[in-house]
């Protein structure tokens, strides 16, 4: 190697001198709405805190209704009397 590289180490960088600190101009920038931390618009999640910038690319849970999981525990209940009912006639009467 007869030139020297310019290698640009993260950790001897001023907070500023960040390549994803450098927008440029015709970029929309945005702020993270948990930590405050400027970035362009182009990522969908923060930089710093990692925290999700646009709405559709959250990740989508939705929890069980108690009402779906109390006729689950319903239906498990009676499997499993059934199957106890039928282990005691067929298998251990004999």
């Amino acid at each position: 190697m007869d030139e020297q590289e310019e290698i640009f180490d993260m950790n001897d960088a001023e907070k500023d001198d960040r390549p994803y600190k450098r927008i440029p101009n015709d970029l929309k920038v945005i702020k993270c709405p948990k930590c405050g931390e400027e970035m362009p618009s182009t990522v969908s999640t923060c930089v710093n805190c990692g925290c999700y910038l646009k709405e559709d690319e959250k990740p989508s849970y939705t929890p069980m209704s108690t009402d779906k999981i109390k006729k689950i525990r319903f239906i498990v209940g009676v499997v499993c009397i059934v199957a106890f009912i039928v282990l005691y006639v067929f298998v251990l009467k004999k």
